[in-house]
Protein backbone atom coordinates (compact mmCIF):
# COMPACT_ATOMS: atom_id res chain seq x y z
CA UNK A 1 0.00 0.00 0.00
CA UNK A 2 1.53 3.31 -0.94
CA UNK A 3 0.83 6.48 1.20
CA UNK A 4 0.29 9.63 0.30
CA UNK A 5 1.72 12.79 1.09
CA UNK A 6 -0.84 13.78 3.14
CA UNK A 7 -0.70 10.20 5.22
CA UNK A 8 3.49 11.37 5.27
CA UNK A 9 2.76 15.07 7.70
CA UNK A 10 0.36 12.68 9.83
CA UNK A 11 2.97 10.66 10.76
CA UNK A 12 5.90 13.23 10.80
CA UNK A 13 3.15 15.22 13.24
CA UNK A 14 2.17 12.49 15.27
CA UNK A 15 6.09 11.59 15.80
CA UNK A 16 6.74 15.62 16.79
CA UNK A 17 3.30 15.61 19.43
CA UNK A 18 4.93 12.36 20.57
CA UNK A 19 8.37 14.21 21.43
CA UNK A 20 6.15 17.11 23.07
CA UNK A 21 3.99 14.65 24.98
CA UNK A 22 6.19 11.80 26.25
CA UNK A 23 9.95 13.42 25.66
CA UNK A 24 12.50 10.66 25.43
CA UNK A 25 9.84 8.66 26.18
CA UNK A 26 8.68 9.35 22.32
CA UNK A 27 11.41 7.01 20.79
CA UNK A 28 9.27 3.99 22.34
CA UNK A 29 5.88 5.26 22.28
CA UNK A 30 5.70 7.06 18.49
CA UNK A 31 6.95 3.91 16.47
CA UNK A 32 4.44 1.55 18.66
CA UNK A 33 1.37 4.40 17.70
CA UNK A 34 2.61 4.78 13.77
CA UNK A 35 2.55 1.06 13.83
CA UNK A 36 -0.35 0.31 15.68
CA UNK A 37 -2.11 3.10 13.12
CA UNK A 38 -0.58 2.07 9.64
CA UNK A 39 -1.64 -1.68 10.96
CA UNK A 40 -5.63 -0.45 11.34
CA UNK A 41 -5.18 1.51 8.12
CA UNK A 42 -4.38 -1.48 6.19
CA UNK A 43 -6.91 -3.70 7.52
CA UNK A 44 -11.08 -4.06 7.13
CA UNK A 45 -11.97 -4.25 10.54
CA UNK A 46 -15.14 -5.98 11.96
CA UNK A 47 -16.49 -5.52 15.68
CA UNK A 48 -13.98 -8.06 17.06
CA UNK A 49 -11.17 -6.15 15.56
CA UNK A 50 -12.46 -3.07 16.74
CA UNK A 51 -12.37 -4.74 20.22
CA UNK A 52 -9.48 -5.53 19.91
CA UNK A 53 -7.84 -2.58 19.03
CA UNK A 54 -9.92 -0.66 22.32
CA UNK A 55 -8.41 -3.52 24.15
CA UNK A 56 -4.49 -2.23 22.90
CA UNK A 57 -5.15 1.53 23.55
CA UNK A 58 -6.65 0.76 26.98
CA UNK A 59 -3.48 -1.16 28.03
CA UNK A 60 -1.33 1.49 26.29
CA UNK A 61 -3.30 4.15 28.54
CA UNK A 62 -2.44 1.94 31.58
CA UNK A 63 0.75 1.54 31.10
CA UNK A 64 1.13 5.61 30.30
CA UNK A 65 -0.61 5.92 33.97
CA UNK A 66 1.72 3.08 35.67
CA UNK A 67 4.70 4.90 34.39
CA UNK A 68 3.47 8.26 35.81
CA UNK A 69 2.49 6.47 39.30
CA UNK A 70 5.58 5.24 39.47
CA UNK A 71 7.81 8.37 38.43
CA UNK A 72 5.93 10.24 41.73
CA UNK A 73 7.10 7.78 44.18
CA UNK A 74 10.26 7.28 42.99
CA UNK A 75 10.67 10.88 44.44
CA UNK A 76 8.43 10.07 47.25
CA UNK A 77 11.08 7.65 48.07
CA UNK A 78 14.13 9.73 47.23
CA UNK A 79 12.12 12.80 49.63
CA UNK A 80 11.68 10.33 52.22
CA UNK A 81 15.60 8.92 51.77
CA UNK A 82 16.98 12.64 51.86
CA UNK A 83 15.11 13.18 55.19
CA UNK A 84 16.08 9.58 56.68
CA UNK A 85 20.25 10.72 55.52
CA UNK A 86 19.71 14.24 57.14
CA UNK A 87 18.22 12.22 60.76
CA UNK A 88 21.32 10.19 60.78
CA UNK A 89 23.64 13.12 60.81
CA UNK A 90 21.53 14.33 63.54
CA UNK A 91 21.46 11.02 65.70
CA UNK A 92 25.69 11.40 64.58
CA UNK A 93 25.47 14.81 65.82
CA UNK A 94 23.61 14.37 69.44
CA UNK A 95 25.88 10.69 69.84
CA UNK A 96 28.77 13.18 69.65
CA UNK A 97 27.68 15.38 72.42
CA UNK A 98 26.87 12.74 74.53
CA UNK A 99 30.54 11.79 74.27
CA UNK A 100 32.59 15.23 74.44
CA UNK A 101 29.61 16.95 75.95
CA UNK A 102 28.76 19.01 73.13
CA UNK A 103 28.46 19.58 68.98
CA UNK A 104 31.62 19.47 67.20
CA UNK A 105 32.93 22.85 66.38
CA UNK A 106 31.93 23.53 63.01
CA UNK A 107 35.96 23.66 61.69
CA UNK A 108 39.18 22.48 63.51
CA UNK A 109 41.65 25.43 63.03
CA UNK A 110 45.24 25.49 63.44
CA UNK A 111 47.37 27.87 65.66
CA UNK A 112 46.39 30.89 63.20
CA UNK A 113 43.17 30.13 62.64
CA UNK A 114 42.69 28.77 59.49
CA UNK A 115 40.66 26.02 59.46
CA UNK A 116 41.82 22.80 59.21
CA UNK A 117 39.10 19.75 59.47
CA UNK A 118 35.32 20.27 58.98
CA UNK A 119 32.52 18.87 61.39
CA UNK A 120 31.74 16.20 58.87
CA UNK A 121 34.83 14.86 59.90
CA UNK A 122 34.62 14.75 62.76
CA UNK A 123 31.70 12.79 63.36
CA UNK A 124 32.48 10.18 61.11
CA UNK A 125 32.57 6.92 63.68
CA UNK A 126 29.06 7.97 64.82
CA UNK A 127 27.93 7.61 61.07
CA UNK A 128 28.85 3.87 61.23
CA UNK A 129 32.47 5.34 59.32
CA UNK A 130 35.07 4.47 61.88
CA UNK A 131 37.30 3.06 58.77
CA UNK A 132 37.71 6.13 56.70
CA UNK A 133 38.07 8.18 60.03
CA UNK A 134 40.64 6.32 61.08
CA UNK A 135 42.45 6.96 57.82
CA UNK A 136 42.49 10.74 58.46
CA UNK A 137 45.20 12.58 59.68
CA UNK A 138 44.66 15.41 61.98
CA UNK A 139 48.28 16.46 61.67
CA UNK A 140 48.01 17.75 58.00
CA UNK A 141 45.47 20.06 56.11
CA UNK A 142 42.21 18.63 54.74
CA UNK A 143 43.44 18.27 51.47
CA UNK A 144 46.80 17.70 52.62
CA UNK A 145 49.07 15.34 50.98
CA UNK A 146 47.79 12.13 52.77
CA UNK A 147 44.43 13.04 53.28
CA UNK A 148 44.08 14.49 49.57
CA UNK A 149 43.93 10.42 48.72
CA UNK A 150 40.89 10.00 50.75
CA UNK A 151 38.58 12.65 49.21
CA UNK A 152 37.47 10.14 46.33
CA UNK A 153 35.43 8.66 49.38
CA UNK A 154 31.62 8.88 48.89
CA UNK A 155 29.85 9.45 52.51
CA UNK A 156 26.42 8.99 51.40
CA UNK A 157 25.28 10.17 54.08
CA UNK A 158 26.38 13.22 52.78
CA UNK A 159 24.46 13.51 49.36
CA UNK A 160 20.79 13.76 49.05
CA UNK A 161 19.18 11.17 46.51
CA UNK A 162 17.59 13.53 44.24
CA UNK A 163 20.52 15.37 43.21
CA UNK A 164 20.98 14.83 39.57
CA UNK A 165 24.08 13.71 37.63
CA UNK A 166 27.19 11.86 39.51
CA UNK A 167 28.50 14.43 41.54
CA UNK A 168 28.99 12.10 44.78
CA UNK A 169 31.79 14.53 46.65
CA UNK A 170 30.04 17.47 47.43
CA UNK A 171 28.30 17.81 50.40
CA UNK A 172 24.31 18.55 50.37
CA UNK A 173 24.16 19.58 54.13
CA UNK A 174 25.80 22.44 55.62
CA UNK A 175 25.70 24.04 58.87
CA UNK A 176 25.40 28.26 58.81
CA UNK A 177 27.90 29.50 60.69
CA UNK A 178 28.95 32.89 62.65
CA UNK A 179 28.15 34.73 65.64
CA UNK A 180 24.56 34.20 67.15
CA UNK A 181 24.28 30.77 65.47
CA UNK A 182 24.43 27.50 66.97
CA UNK A 183 28.21 27.53 64.88
CA UNK A 184 29.85 29.97 66.84
CA UNK A 185 33.12 28.67 64.87
CA UNK A 186 36.03 26.59 66.74
CA UNK A 187 34.22 26.13 69.95
CA UNK A 188 31.31 23.53 69.46
CA UNK A 189 27.28 24.25 71.09
CA UNK A 190 25.95 22.37 73.91
CA UNK A 191 22.16 21.49 74.44
CA UNK A 192 22.12 23.64 77.64
CA UNK A 193 23.29 27.00 75.30
CA UNK A 194 20.39 26.58 73.39
CA UNK A 195 17.92 28.43 75.56
CA UNK A 196 15.38 29.43 73.07
CA UNK A 197 14.61 25.61 72.39
CA UNK A 198 15.87 22.80 70.94
CA UNK A 199 12.81 22.13 68.15
CA UNK A 200 13.04 25.51 67.16
CA UNK A 201 16.75 25.96 66.29
CA UNK A 202 18.18 24.90 63.27
CA UNK A 203 21.54 22.98 63.18
CA UNK A 204 22.05 21.95 59.87
CA UNK A 205 19.90 23.13 55.81
CA UNK A 206 19.80 20.94 52.80
CA UNK A 207 21.66 22.86 49.91
CA UNK A 208 21.11 21.62 46.35
CA UNK A 209 24.09 22.38 44.57
CA UNK A 210 26.71 23.40 47.54
CA UNK A 211 29.57 23.27 45.45
CA UNK A 212 31.87 22.23 48.95
CA UNK A 213 33.70 18.98 49.33
CA UNK A 214 32.36 17.05 52.44
CA UNK A 215 36.03 16.88 53.37
CA UNK A 216 36.01 20.68 53.21
CA UNK A 217 36.28 23.03 56.09
CA UNK A 218 33.55 25.21 54.68
CA UNK A 219 29.79 26.56 55.45
CA UNK A 220 28.02 28.80 54.80
CA UNK A 221 27.89 31.76 56.75
CA UNK A 222 24.99 33.52 58.60
CA UNK A 223 25.82 36.49 56.57
CA UNK A 224 26.01 34.89 53.46
CA UNK A 225 22.13 33.48 54.08
CA UNK A 226 20.66 36.36 55.64
CA UNK A 227 21.75 38.58 53.14
CA UNK A 228 21.74 36.71 50.13
CA UNK A 229 20.46 39.00 46.85
CA UNK A 230 16.55 38.78 46.32
CA UNK A 231 13.69 39.16 48.82
CA UNK A 232 14.37 36.23 51.03
CA UNK A 233 17.16 33.64 51.70
CA UNK A 234 18.75 31.26 49.00
CA UNK A 235 19.27 28.72 51.77
CA UNK A 236 17.74 26.09 52.80
CA UNK A 237 17.30 24.98 48.70
CA UNK A 238 16.44 21.61 47.35
CA UNK A 239 16.15 19.43 43.94
CA UNK A 240 13.27 18.25 45.38
CA UNK A 241 9.85 18.61 43.07
CA UNK A 242 6.54 19.33 44.79
CA UNK A 243 2.83 19.46 43.98
CA UNK A 244 3.11 18.71 40.42
CA UNK A 245 1.51 16.60 38.24
CA UNK A 246 1.90 14.93 34.36
CA UNK A 247 0.28 18.50 33.40
CA UNK A 248 1.36 20.93 35.89
CA UNK A 249 5.55 21.62 36.27
CA UNK A 250 5.85 21.03 39.71
CA UNK A 251 7.53 23.76 42.22
CA UNK A 252 10.99 23.15 44.43
CA UNK A 253 10.56 22.53 47.47
CA UNK A 254 12.91 24.68 49.75
CA UNK A 255 14.56 21.74 51.27
CA UNK A 256 14.85 19.99 54.28
CA UNK A 257 16.23 21.17 57.77
CA UNK A 258 17.51 19.73 60.48
CA UNK A 259 16.78 21.09 64.31
CA UNK A 260 18.90 20.66 67.38
CA UNK A 261 16.28 18.08 68.63
CA UNK A 262 16.81 16.03 65.58
CA UNK A 263 13.80 16.54 64.31
CA UNK A 264 13.75 16.68 60.00
CA UNK A 265 11.15 19.20 58.28
CA UNK A 266 11.19 20.03 54.50
CA UNK A 267 10.10 23.35 54.37
CA UNK A 268 7.67 24.00 51.08
CA UNK A 269 7.34 27.40 51.95
CA UNK A 270 10.42 30.43 51.74
CA UNK A 271 11.20 31.74 54.76
CA UNK A 272 11.60 35.04 55.25
CA UNK A 273 14.70 36.47 57.11
CA UNK A 274 13.28 37.27 59.61
CA UNK A 275 11.92 33.95 60.53
CA UNK A 276 15.26 32.05 59.47
CA UNK A 277 17.16 34.04 61.64
CA UNK A 278 15.14 33.43 64.59
CA UNK A 279 15.34 29.90 63.84
CA UNK A 280 19.32 29.71 63.13
CA UNK A 281 20.03 31.63 66.33
CA UNK A 282 20.08 29.34 69.70
CA UNK A 283 19.46 32.14 72.26
CA UNK A 284 17.92 35.32 70.82
CA UNK A 285 14.63 34.94 72.52
CA UNK A 286 12.78 34.51 69.33
CA UNK A 287 9.40 32.69 69.25
CA UNK A 288 9.21 31.07 65.65
CA UNK A 289 6.87 27.85 65.09
CA UNK A 290 8.82 26.01 62.36
CA UNK A 291 5.40 24.10 61.54
CA UNK A 292 3.71 26.68 60.41
CA UNK A 293 6.74 26.68 57.43
CA UNK A 294 5.55 23.52 56.40
CA UNK A 295 2.31 24.16 54.57
CA UNK A 296 2.90 24.99 51.41
CA UNK A 297 1.33 27.75 49.52
CA UNK A 298 2.33 28.05 45.95
CA UNK A 299 4.02 30.94 45.05
CA UNK A 300 3.03 30.82 40.93
CA UNK A 301 -0.07 30.84 39.42
CA UNK A 302 -1.83 27.61 38.13
CA UNK A 303 -1.67 28.67 34.51
CA UNK A 304 2.15 29.66 34.55
CA UNK A 305 3.10 26.31 35.49
CA UNK A 306 0.97 24.17 33.40
CA UNK A 307 3.20 22.39 30.52
CA UNK A 308 1.87 23.01 27.86
CA UNK A 309 3.90 20.72 26.16
CA UNK A 310 2.41 17.98 27.92
CA UNK A 311 -1.07 19.89 27.85
CA UNK A 312 -1.08 20.17 23.63
CA UNK A 313 1.07 17.58 23.14
CA UNK A 314 -1.32 14.42 24.63
CA UNK A 315 -4.28 15.67 22.77
CA UNK A 316 -2.09 15.73 19.38
CA UNK A 317 -0.79 12.70 19.61
CA UNK A 318 -4.43 11.55 20.30
CA UNK A 319 -5.80 13.42 17.54
CA UNK A 320 -3.48 12.56 14.77
CA UNK A 321 -3.15 8.40 15.95
CA UNK A 322 -6.70 8.49 15.50
CA UNK A 323 -6.85 10.15 12.44
CA UNK A 324 -3.69 7.77 11.08
CA UNK A 325 -6.03 4.76 12.06
CA UNK A 326 -9.35 5.38 11.05
CA UNK A 327 -9.09 8.49 8.25
CA UNK A 328 -10.02 6.12 5.76
CA UNK A 329 -12.80 4.41 7.27
CA UNK A 330 -14.33 7.72 8.54
CA UNK A 331 -14.09 8.53 4.79
CA UNK A 332 -16.17 5.79 3.66
CA UNK A 333 -18.78 6.57 6.46
CA UNK A 334 -19.19 9.85 5.34
CA UNK A 335 -19.61 8.63 2.00
CA UNK A 336 -21.88 6.26 2.67
CA UNK A 337 -23.90 8.91 4.52
CA UNK A 338 -23.56 11.31 2.03
CA UNK A 339 -25.12 8.24 -0.56
CA UNK A 340 -27.99 7.50 1.77
CA UNK A 341 -28.66 11.31 1.90
CA UNK A 342 -29.21 11.64 -1.87
CA UNK A 343 -29.07 15.03 -3.52
CA UNK A 344 -29.91 17.94 -1.38
CA UNK A 345 -32.83 20.00 -3.20
CA UNK A 346 -32.49 23.75 -3.12
CA UNK A 347 -35.67 24.29 -1.29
Amino acid sequence: MQFGLRTLFLVFFLVAAAFGAFGAGAVVAAPYLIALGVSVRMTRMGRRGAAGLVVVLVLFAFCFLLFLTQMNHREASRRSACCSTLRQIGIALHNYHDRYGSFPPVYVADANGRPMHSWRVLILPFLDQQALYDQYRFDEPWNGSHNRALAEAIVREYVCPSRPGGDQLTTSYVAVTGSGTAWPGTRGMSVKGIRDGLSRTILVVEVADSGIHWMEPHDATIEEVLNAEGRSPAVPSSHHPFDGDYFVRPEMAVGHVLTADDGVHCLLGRPSREDLAALLSPGGGESVNINELVRFEPKTPLIKRLNWSHVVGLPLVVLSFLRLAFGPLWKRHVNAWAREMGPVENL
